[in-house]
């Protein structure tokens, strides 16, 4: 996790520490979904909340921002109102300079058409990425990945036979890829195969309930490339344990 660097008061003369003074400004754009909502951050706080075009682009100025470090936070929503997660980016603000974060392919949304189902059953796999980019959809516990090609809209889907997957809990996520550019992964859903209970998958002790006991555990394990971490921390299982298992902790936390 990236942090700002405190930077020390000035010694001797008895002077204090004074803050970076002045404003500079931060310009994003990037492709997220056609018409849909695109919701800007800055420290955890709404700022600006725009509409892509019709072909998914968006673009804002964010203008009088104190200088010093900060952390803008990007999410989308599609037309039918499911959310992708937040990307966020840590920028050093410099007073009377723009600085300019452009390129940006928002993670997908994605949806699943049941929680529960027979083996064997079919599972449609769906939501909203890019118009025409290529969508690979994961599925877990053993890793099957499938590529679809979202529609002019941005919607793809997927009709996914479960024969190939045993009796249990499983999850699914998705990212798009588009002119060699990748986006983060979608959030992460479960289902379950048979019957039984779905579990949540950051609850890393598994008693049942995601809290500051799994919140240390993923402290713990933050970044690391040890086996047991992984399998403990990494809720999303694509080798890292990051603000994406951060995120789902957030959206399955219990308390």
């Amino acid at each position: 996790m990236l942090l700002p660097t405190p930077v020390p008061p000035p010694s001797g003369g008895g002077g204090g520490y004074a803050p970076p003074s002045g404003t500079g400004t931060v310009v994003l754009s990037g492709i997220s979904y056609p018409q849909s909502t695109v919701t800007i951050y800055r420290a955890g706080a709404v700022v600006a909340s725009i509409q892509a075009g019709a072909n998914a682009k968006f673009q804002t100025t964010l203008s009088n921002l104190p200088s010093g470090s900060t952390t803008i936070g990007l999410n989308s929503q599609d037309p039918n109102g499911r959310k992708s997660l937040t990307i966020s980016f840590i920028v050093n603000i410099t007073a009377g300079t723009t600085i300019s974060l452009a390129d940006i392919l928002l993670p997908p949304t994605i949806d699943i058409s049941a929680f529960q189902l027979a083996k064997g059953d079919t599972l449609r796999i769906f939501g909203q990425a890019q118009p025409i980019s290529e969508v690979n959809i994961h599925v877990f516990s053993d890793e099957i990945i499938n590529k679809v090609i979202a529609d002019s809209d941005g919607a793809y889907t997927l009709s996914f036979n479960t024969k190939l997957l045993i009796e249990t809990t499983h999850t699914t996520k998705s990212r798009a890829v588009l002119s060699e550019m990748v986006s983060p992964f979608s959030q992460v859903l479960q289902f379950i195969l048979g019957k039984g209970s779905l579990g949540k998958v950051a609850d890393s002790n598994k008693d049942g309930k995601v809290n500051i006991i799994d919140f240390s555990v993923l402290l713990y394990w933050w970044n690391t490339k040890n086996p047991t971490g992984l399998n403990v921390a990494d809720s999303n299982k694509d080798g890292k344990v990051n603000i994406v298992d951060f995120s789902i902790m957030l959206f399955q936390w219990t308390g």
